[in-house]
């Protein structure tokens, strides 16, 4: 059920757009597909390695990541507007400081719920000094401190007013008590709140399972997302025409069209 897929951000709307067109594309050309009708198999030509927010360094990584631990914000309206996400609200009480409460109804995929002292540690995690984080530098550049004020309540501290705060909110955030003492998860398998957890991984496939504690917006209907790692674009196109796979990311060159 396509219209089933839960969507938030704008690989997801780019994903439900592209099973839309290859569904219509199929009906004209009596394509048949070859993939479960619990799964939606999407191509990718690059291997995507790092899935904790924290450490993402490609945009393959980013996008995967978001599906697992999205940020307290998001920016995937059509107006770049950022919207709440796994916060509740945000407040300014003056310049250089913000609160955030966060939802009470957002759980990790282990079952626990988001707290305040998860979003903390996440941030503190990348800015703190000795931080192997890509994005210590860009937000050590921004917060000065962020403190726990309450169970769901977390004060950010910038460095200067930035009038970038609401979209810099949409950063993944992970789950405190499932991380190892160097920061980092097992296996690198983060713990998130999205509408999906990461499953069984290696460098060419990648399996999403639906995160089984997930409610309200989060929750998705679609059981699992399947991303193959093909390099080859004609054979991504093949596997297109051929129904093994419903989705291809990042196009299929032009002289190829013909042939999907």
């Amino acid at each position: 059920d396509v219209a089933s897929l839960h969507v938030t951000t704008p690989w997801q709307r780019l994903v439900l757009l592209a099973i839309v067109v290859s569904a219509l594309f199929g009906a004209c050309t009596r394509r048949m597909s070859r993939t479960g009708n619990d799964e939606v198999v999407v191509l990718i030509e690059a291997v995507a390695q790092n899935f904790d927010p924290r450490y993402t360094s490609t945009n393959n990584d980013a996008k995967i990541s978001r599906l697992i631990a999205p940020g307290l914000t998001a920016v995937d309206t059509e107006n770049l507007q950022p919207r709440m996400e796994l916060a509740e609200s945000v407040t300014p009480v003056d310049p250089l400081t913000w609160d955030v409460i966060v939802r009470d109804d957002v759980r990790f995929s282990d079952g626990t719920p988001v707290t305040a002292e998860d979003v903390a540690w996440t941030y503190l995690s990348v800015i703190k000094k000795g931080s192997d984080s890509p994005y210590q530098k860009n937000l050590a550049e921004r917060f000065s401190s962020i403190e726990v004020r309450g169970p769901r309540t977390v004060r950010f501290h910038l460095v200067a007013p930035l009038a970038t705060f609401l979209s810099d909110l949409d950063f993944g955030i992970v789950a405190k008590h499932a991380a190892l003492p160097d920061d980092h998860f097992a296996n690198g398998t983060p713990v998130g709140a999205g509408p999906y957890r990461l499953g069984a991984h290696n460098l060419q496939r990648i399996e999403l399972v639906a995160n089984e504690f997930a409610s309200g917006d989060m929750k998705p209907r679609l059981p699992r997302v399947t991303i193959k790692i093909v390099v080859d674009a004609a054979a991504r196109a093949l596997m297109l025409a051929g129904g093994s796979a419903d989705v291809v990311l990042n196009g299929v060159r032009l002289d190829l069209l013909d042939d999907v």
